[in-house]
């Protein structure tokens, strides 16, 4: 029973912040989906590698960013959301 009021929660609380979480996930969600579509190509080993790392990183800015407007408010972050690497995206990384 509690994990369906958790879930709802979540919900409730995702759908009252979905204009703030659209704008400030939009540039993250568009370089997940152009890294997506590399799958499509054939690329050497290192390029692969170099995308890995760099998915891992847009990622970690989707889910800090999601997570502070949930948890902390919408004025946690910049309206077009995080534009920058710093440490709280380094420290969540080396401890994932």
């Amino acid at each position: 029973m509690e994990i369906q009021k958790v879930i709802a929660g979540a919900l409730v609380y995702v759908i009252q912040n979905k204009r703030v979480l659209s704008k400030a996930l939009l540039w993250p969600f568009l370089a997940l989906v152009a890294i997506d579509s590399t799958a499509l190509l054939e690329l050497n080993y290192s390029v692969m590698i170099l995308i890995a790392i760099i998915s891992t990183g847009v990622q970690v800015i989707f889910a800090i960013t999601t997570h502070r407007i949930l948890l902390l408010g919408n004025n946690s972050v910049p309206a077009w959301g995080i534009t920058s690497w710093g440490r709280r995206e380094t420290f969540f990384i080396l401890l994932d």
